[in-house]
C-alpha cells in the first residue's frame, strides 16, 4: 500500500516540478526579461533621436557658419521695408498720394478701403503655401499647435485722379517699385472726361481737357515671428531667386522712412553671446 502510495506521489512529483519549473520561467520572462528589453529598446530609441537631433545641429552650425549676421539683418530691414509686420493705413495712403503727386495727377479722392483677409497661420505654414498661392488671395492653411502663429493681412486702397495718359503711366511705373509694396488690383480710365487745373507759364489759371483714372489696391503686411525654434530646428540657405528678389529691392523707393522692427526679432538668450 505504502509502495503504491510512494509510486503515485513520486509521479505525480515528476509531473508537478516541469509544470512548475515551466511557469517559474514564464514569470521570470514576464516581469524580468521583458522590462529589461522594453529598457533597452527605449534607450536605444532615444540615442537613435538624439544622434538625429546631434546630425541636424551640426547641419545647421555648416549653415550658419556660412551666413554673414550683418548681410541677413540688411535682408530682413529691406523686406520688412516692402512688406511691413503691421497694418499702418496712413502710411499706405500717404505713400499713395505722394506717388499720385509725383506722377503729375491731380486728386480726386482718395479712399482707405479697409484692412481685409486677416489671417494666422505658422511660419512652416506660410513658407509651403508661398509657392502655391497668388499674392493677393489668402492661403487657407490649418493651424500647428506646436508653433508660433504669426498673424497678416491685406490694406485695401483706392482713389480717383485726373491728367494726362503719360501721367497714368509715370503713375503705374512708380508705384509698382514703391516701399511699403502695394499690389495694384483693378484701375480704369476714361478719357476727356474730365478737365485739370493748371498754371501757366507766367502765372495766369487754365484749364486742360483730362483723363479720369482710377486705381485699386492692396498692401499686404506680415507679422514678424518671434520665436528662433528648437536648438535642431532646420535652417536652410536663401535660394538665388530669394537674394535677386531681396537685391530687387535696393531700387524700390521709400518716400516715408519708417524705422523697421527687426530688433523684435529674438537673437537669443541675455547673457549669452550666440542663440546656443
Amino acid at each position: 500500500m505504502e509502495s503504491s502510495i510512494t509510486k503515485q506521489l513520486n509521479m505525480l512529483r515528476m509531473l508537478v516540478i516541469p509544470f512548475l519549473s515551466f511557469f517559474i520561467a514564464i514569470g521570470t520572462g514576464w516581469f524580468v526579461i521583458k522590462p529589461w528589453i522594453s529598457d533597452i529598446t527605449q534607450k536605444r530609441e532615444v540615442i537613435t533621436a538624439s544622434q538625429d537631433a546631434l546630425a541636424t545641429l551640426i547641419t545647421k552650425l555648416e549653415v550658419l557658419q556660412t551666413q554673414d549676421a550683418s548681410s541677413l539683418k540688411d535682408y530682413l530691414v529691406r523686406l520688412t521695408l516692402a512688406i511691413p509686420p503691421k497694418s499702418s493705413p496712413p502710411l499706405i495712403l500717404a505713400t499713395v498720394e505722394q506717388a499720385i503727386t509725383e506722377s503729375g495727377l491731380v486728386v480726386a479722392s482718395i479712399n482707405f478701403g479697409g484692412v481685409n483677409e486677416l489671417s494666422t497661420a505658422t511660419v512652416s505654414e506660410i513658407n509651403q503655401a508661398s509657392d502655391e498661392v497668388d499674392p493677393l488671395n489668402e492661403a487657407t492653411v490649418e493651424q500647428a499647435s506646436n508653433e508660433e502663429v504669426i498673424s497678416g493681412g491685406k490694406i485695401e486702397v483706392q482713389f480717383s485722379s485726373t491728367g494726362e495718359y503719360y501721367q497714368v503711366v509715370q503713375f503705374l511705373k512708380t508705384i509698382q517699385k514703391v516701399n511699403p509694396m502695394i499690389l495694384g488690383s483693378d484701375f480704369s480710365i476714361t478719357q476727356g472726361s474730365s478737365t485739370t487745373a493748371t498754371t501757366t507759364e507766367d502765372g495766369a489759371a487754365a484749364t486742360v481737357a483730362g483723363s479720369t483714372f482710377a486705381y485699386s489696391g492692396v498692401a499686404p503686411f506680415q507679422e514678424l515671428p518671434t520665436d528662433l525654434g528648437a536648438i535642431t530646428t532646420d535652417v536652410q540657405v536663401l535660394s538665388k531667386v530669394e537674394l535677386e528678389i531681396i537685391d530687387a529691392l535696393d531700387s524700390y523707393t521709400t518716400f516715408f522712412e519708417v524705422k523697421p522692427e527687426v530688433e523684435q526679432i529674438q537673437s537669443y538668450e541675455k547673457g549669452k553671446d550666440n542663440p546656443f
